[in-house]
């Protein structure tokens, strides 16, 4: 719940003081919103409940930022791989989990691998592809 989220939010936001780190949370503008992703390395996604995957899964990865994940609500989709395009973990091991995405860059190759994967399965251009094959289906034309 949002108290859970609150302390998450306190625990990232003293492990970014004390790595000296940027950390920007909470309910933002769009234009925050999109800066503070272009600028970022690690993205940590805390679901809001239990069948809510949130938009910030996918502008992440499409950022080429490296998402961290406590574990997602619902199943996720076949072929999004935890330890390949994203990394899941518990509340408890969340510092531990930036601090080895950190150390010798390893959250470079996670957020190569989730950036990879949003191109080749989720573009406007693939989007496009499967509509005009609904209407296909349903309509003929």
């Amino acid at each position: 719940g949002s108290a859970n989220r609150v302390a998450i939010r306190g625990q990232l936001d003293q492990l970014c003081r004390d790595k000296q780190w940027k950390y920007v949370s909470g309910v933002v503008d769009l234009y925050t919103y999109a800066e503070a992703l272009g600028r970022s390395r690690i993205v940590v996604n805390v679901p809001r409940n239990e069948i809510n995957r949130p938009h910030r899964v996918y502008d992440s990865l499409a950022c080429g930022c490296c998402l961290i994940s406590l574990p997602f609500p619902m199943a996720i989709e076949e072929g999004f791989k935890d330890g390949v395009h994203f990394v899941e973990c518990d509340q408890k091991d969340l510092p531990a989990m930036i601090e080895w995405a950190f150390e010798w860059g390893r959250y470079e190759q996670v957020a190569k691998w989730g950036y990879e994967y949003i191109k080749l399965n989720h573009t406007w251009a693939i989007r496009a592809k499967e509509l005009r094959q609904m209407i296909y289906e349903e309509f003929g034309i």
